[in-house]
């Protein structure tokens, strides 16, 4: 009797071990699936940026350079956020931005019927990264 108590608590002990040793194996697994995921899939700011830069290349590519301050049809729009200021002098910032995408300018067309503001924001997203 002594001997099968003896069996039963090392047996007990034996599954005790081994259910810990899943669960931390469970765990680690998790983690890694999780930060595979992570790395997988872009943070809410580089999708907005992603999905800017394809606004900005289906949209305002036809007339504006991203990689230079040279004019094509308007200007060239690389470091805009850096100049600080549009080609009229107006400073930029988020709000003016916006305002000048929806409204247009002298010779730009207003895109505030064109892009939802959703849109906009993404675009505004991927023009501070040039």
């Amino acid at each position: 009797m002594i001997r099968r108590k003896r069996q039963s608590v090392f047996g007990a002990g034996l599954l005790f071990l081994l259910a810990g040793a899943l669960s931390l194996a469970g765990q680690a697994s998790d983690a890694k699936s999780t930060a595979k995921k992570s790395a997988a899939q872009p943070s809410k700011a580089e999708a907005a940026i992603e999905r800017g830069k394809e606004q900005y290349e289906l949209v305002c590519g036809i007339c504006h350079y991203s990689t230079t301050e040279r004019q094509k049809v308007g200007p060239g729009l690389k470091e805009i956020y850096k100049r600080g200021k549009f080609a009229d002098g107006r400073k930029v910032d988020d709000r003016s931005m916006r305002e000048w995408i929806e409204k247009g300018g002298r010779q730009m067309p207003p895109f505030k019927d064109v892009l939802s503001p959703r849109e906009i924001a993404n675009l505004i997203a991927y023009l501070r990264t040039l």
